[in-house]
């Protein structure tokens, strides 16, 4: 008799809970996968699981969805196997979507409308695209020097894509709350650990070092602030000799870079991904210089605060994988995905200090 108000009772209590108490779903994207996190807010403080998700081919290029309706129903099958109700979902976006510059402000410090005063000076900025067709952020950081100017750091991303995953988050019917750059999320990640570990160095010059497919991405940060980056195309770690060329590459741009900015050679080397497993590379750049460290980011030591379950891995159960369901603690076994998990923390780390 009471069995009808009793399933009621507990459909609206659980309504009434995912209303009170959200659960937040991180998406990290990439042309592979899309990597999830979902975070629940409880009385024990947040715990988190992870889910890669390998998605159609040609489903997503270059980090834009080519077919929004199909991975917008792969979310929302994904919601529908982890009951989750009442979710709100933040994106990083894939590498190379965005562009970000460091900007100095000069005598009259920020200006009270950053992104106004932006507009107005876009045609000034070495950007690759129009003002008209992308979306701009300013986010006001430490200038190097207590003399220096005041600093922001700017990000740009096309119009058309935020709108894009736009539309793919209505089609899983998700709320969409925030939307970040790769290059903002890596920068808050890698800085947020590094406040937060005895085990690393502080040094004038950190050197990120992070795989995109078989090229690799460096960026160079004097005293927090990016000042130099580019692309390195190809380094395989199981080739004879390529380990020497390529460090051979790397130890050229920075010290071309030092010279230029009249900096001392003490560098520290943050390795992501398959880099930090990589321990003959590690070595090969100890041996280098003297006050040369090296620091391999891994997700387990180096995100604070982050409360890990596991990961879905295709590899070991593929009938879990079908049904979405994460498998408990392989999830730091995958270097390949530790450059995602890089923005993922990054991500969370906005959220947690807006």
């Amino acid at each position: 008799m009471f069995s009808g108000l009793t399933a009621g009772i507990t459909e609206r209590l659980a309504g009434l809970r995912a209303w009170l108490i959200p659960q937040i779903v991180y998406l990290a994207i990439s042309d592979e996968c899309l990597l999830l996190m979902r975070v629940e807010r409880g009385s024990e403080g947040p715990a988190s699981r992870f889910w890669s998700l390998p998605i159609p081919k040609g489903a997503c290029k270059e980090g834009v969805p080519m077919q929004k309706e199909a991975l917008g129903d792969l979310l929302s099958d994904w919601l529908l196997d982890q009951s989750v109700v009442g979710g709100i979902l933040s994106v990083v976006l894939a590498e190379n979507s965005c562009r970000w510059r460091l900007l100095e402000w000069g005598e009259g410090g920020v200006p009270e409308d950053p992104i106004d005063d932006l507009r107005e000076r876009m045609a000034d900025l070495p950007l690759p695209d129009p003002i008209e067709t992308v979306y701009i952020a300013a986010e006001d950081v430490e200038p190097a020097s207590a003399s220096a100017a005041p600093c922001s750091l700017m990000v740009s991303a096309p119009r058309d894509l935020v709108t894009a995953w736009v539309e793919v988050a209505n089609f899983a019917d998700l709320p969409l709350r925030r939307v970040e750059s790769p290059q903002m999320c890596q920068w808050r990640a890698v800085f947020t650990a590094l406040d937060e570990t005895a085990d690393v160095r502080p040094s004038a010059l950190l050197a990120l070092l992070v795989p995109e497919g078989r090229d690799h991405r460096l960026t160079l940060f004097q005293r927090r602030l990016p000042e130099f980056e580019q692309v390195i195309t190809g380094y395989d770690a199981d080739a004879a000799g390529e380990r020497l060329t390529f460090v051979d590459d790397l130890e050229e741009r920075v010290r071309r870079f030092q010279r230029y900015r009249r900096l001392s050679p003490d560098t520290t080397w943050c390795l992501v991904g398959t880099l930090a497993e990589d321990e003959a590379l590690q070595d090969e750049l100890r041996q280098r210089h003297p006050d040369w460290s090296v620091w391999p980011w891994t997700p387990e030591r180096d995100w604070p605060g982050l409360l890990a379950e596991g990961m879905a891995d295709p590899e070991e159960d593929e009938d879990r994988v079908e049904s979405h369901e994460a498998i408990p603690d392989p999830a730091w076994k995958h270097p390949e995905q530790a450059p995602l998990l890089l923005r993922l923390a990054g991500l969370m780390a906005k959220e947690a200090r807006p």
